[in-house]
Formats: structure tokens, sequence, C-alpha cells
């Protein structure tokens, strides 16, 4: 019976037999992860070489490489993040860009009207000061006129005057 027993221990135990070399097996998974990029399967590989076998050598090189490969992965959800980031940013600078050049033309434009709009008071001016001139000569003229109207009343009174 207990041969039996014995035996049916063994058998269902076969399965489970520590062997020397599952720790490096289990390192050399790892890295064949590694090598086809799958990082967070190589991670879960250190992580069952520190979990069964924490006081092999295997455990350190396991738990330097599950260090190094979670640093890879954490680089690169940082610079997939940053490389959003700069698409982000730079649909942004694409926008204020366009922005600026619509603003650029509206100050063209703007400009444009100025300069129009400059040159049509620096003629207004100029046919102000001609009409003022204009003014300024026709009111010499009818002080000049009614300078003379005075005069001519004048003598028509004085002709007047004179008849009998």
């Amino acid at each position: 019976m207990r041969v039996r027993f014995g035996v049916v221990a063994i058998v269902l135990t076969g399965c489970t037999t520590w062997s020397p070399f599952a720790p490096a097996r289990l390192l050399a998974q790892g890295d064949a992860l590694i090598d086809r990029g799958q990082y967070s399967d190589a991670i879960t590989a250190y992580d069952e070489v520190l979990l069964r076998y924490p006081d092999s050598d295997a455990a350190v090189s396991a738990a330097a490489r599950r260090d190094v490969v979670a640093s890879l992965v954490a680089a690169r959800e940082q610079l997939a993040t940053l490389g959003r980031d700069l698409t982000e940013r730079q649909t942004e600078v694409q926008r204020l860009l366009r922005d600026l050049a619509e603003r650029e033309a509206e100050v063209t434009r703007v400009s444009r009207d100025l300069a129009a709009r400059e040159a049509e008071v620096a003629w207004l001016r100029h046919e102000l000061m001609t009409r003022q001139a204009e003014v300024a000569r026709l009111a010499l003229e009818m002080e000049t006129l009614r300078s003379d109207l005075q005069r001519l009343k004048r003598l028509e009174m004085r002709l007047e005057r004179r008849r009998p």
C-alpha cells in the first residue's frame, strides 16, 4: 500500500518537478520575448523567475532585466505620449500660422485702405485750401463791390441833388 501511494504521489507531482535549469530557461524565454518585441510578456517571464526561484543566481539577472525592460516600456509609452503631444502641437502651430497669415493679409488690406484714406484726406485738404482761397478771394471781391456800390450810391445821391 505504501508503494502504491508513493507511485501515485510521484505520478501526480511529476509535472511539477524541480529542475536546476528551469530559471535559465525562463530567462532565455524572457530574452526571446524581448527579441520579438513582446515586452510585457518578457516582464511576466522575469517576474516568474523572481517568484519561483527568488534565491537563485537567475533571480538577480531576472530582476535587472525586468527593471531594464520595464524602463524601456515606460520610455516607449512616454515617447508615444510625446509623439502625440508633438502632433497636437504641430497641428496647433499650423493653425496659428494660418491665423497669422490671415491677420497679416488683413493688416495689408487695412494698410492699403489707410493709405487710400490718407490720400483722400490730403486731396480733401487741398480742396479745402482751394475753396478757402476762393472764399477769401470772393470776400475780397465782395468788399470791393460793396465799396464800389457805396461809391455809386454816393454818386447817385450827388447826381440827384444836382438835378432840379
